[in-house]
């Protein structure tokens, strides 16, 4: 009988595992949402509200089919609203439908029930209360890709801690853009959807392009570290992104940042990116618990986060490998500096 060696006994110390073993939970919507109310709850108890007020950084999320009847008693508190359905781990906007009425929920589950009964496995959803009034650029709805490096530290005494554990932001990031003005007027993916496998059949209009530009002569490292005692785990997600052949609709995040600022001004886009920061502080510290500890992993996430009408950040879901296919000349430059910074961040040699 061959004993499995523990990866900490088979691995130097200048070796790396871009992923932590139970990633998925905070990269699968609906293990991302309980650990989220688990944490609320801990917080409530201690007394510390303002951090639990950070917990709520995800839109009103049921599971299906566990949930059901909750989900169906607060449909009937709100009649009338958008609601959303995904699939709980998932990319690309696979599977993901909006709706209003109950009938059309009930009539794709039976769809979904049957299709999942002749393949012979099961697929969890989340129903989420929809976004309605999301801020828009042009009339047209948007989202951030903002990349969070997680890493762990080697200790001689205790090889399987964070100590602590250190989030770094990238400072660079994108805007991903519908093609599709927005209205609630029709659920269509084209309008509500800014995954750019499903924007890619569409023609953007003219105004969509940044009316700032920025200058590329001095680069600032993208890179900021964020360490945090009270925080000893990391998650990704099961679901990986692949790149798509099409560019889709992109805005360099820190023109979009300009833009903001021209509009409203730069210590109000200060906050709500500090905010973003906090949300995805919060997002870690919840799976603390939970997330398997190894000083040898690592991982990249690629957070996806809306702004509502009032500039109020949500989170709507984490990725784990996050596409690193550029798109285009921009996008490789970004994806370029960005592993670039990565590898030195971790340091594989130890300089």
């Amino acid at each position: 009988m061959i004993e499995k060696l523990p990866k900490s006994k088979i691995l130097s110390p200048n070796q790396r595992i871009p992923h932590f073993s139970n990633n998925y939970e905070l990269t699968s919507k609906n293990l991302l949402a309980r650990n989220l109310k688990r944490l609320w709850r801990v917080l409530i108890k201690d007394g510390h509200l303002e951090d639990a007020e950070l917990c709520n950084s995800i839109p009103l999320t049921f599971e299906l089919p566990s949930e059901y009847l909750m989900f169906v008693e607060e449909y009937k508190k709100n009649p009338g609203a958008t609601w959303i359905v995904k699939p709980a781990s998932g990319c690309q906007g696979r599977g993901i439908f909006l709706f209003q009425k109950l009938r059309d929920l009930n009539s794709k589950r039976l769809m979904e029930s049957n299709s999942d009964s002749n393949s012979g496995c099961g697929t969890s959803y989340v129903v989420q209360r929809y976004i309605e009034s999301p801020y828009l650029l042009a009339g047209h709805k948007f989202d951030l890709r903002i990349y969070a490096l997680v890493t762990s530290e080697i200790k001689a005494l205790n090889m399987f801690q964070f100590s602590p554990l250190k989030i770094w932001l990238a400072r660079e990031g994108f805007a991903r853009l519908t093609g599709v003005k927005y209205s609630l007027s029709t659920l269509d993916d084209k309008v509500h959807l800014t995954n750019v496998a499903i924007q890619k059949s569409t023609c953007p209009s003219r105004n969509l392009i940044p009316a700032c530009s920025t200058s590329s002569a001095t680069k600032k490292p993208m890179l900021t570290v964020r360490s945090h005692a009270y925080v000893e785990s990391d998650e990704g997600n099961q679901r990986s992104e692949t790149a798509s052949e099409c560019k889709g609709v992109k805005w360099d995040l820190r023109k979009l940042r300009q833009f903001l600022s021209a509009k409203h001004g730069e210590e109000n886009v200060e906050i709500i990116f500090q905010r973003i920061t906090r949300l995805i502080t919060v997002s870690l510290r919840a799976v603390q618990p939970v997330i398997a500890q190894d000083a040898h992993c690592f991982e990249l996430y690629g957070y996806d986060i809306i702004l509502d009408s009032n500039l109020y950040p949500w989170i709507l879901e984490v990725n784990a490998s996050p596409a690193m296919v550029p798109t285009d000349e921009e996008d490789y430059r970004l994806k370029y500096d960005l592993i670039t910074d990565v590898l030195n961040v971790l340091d594989f040699e130890g300089k």
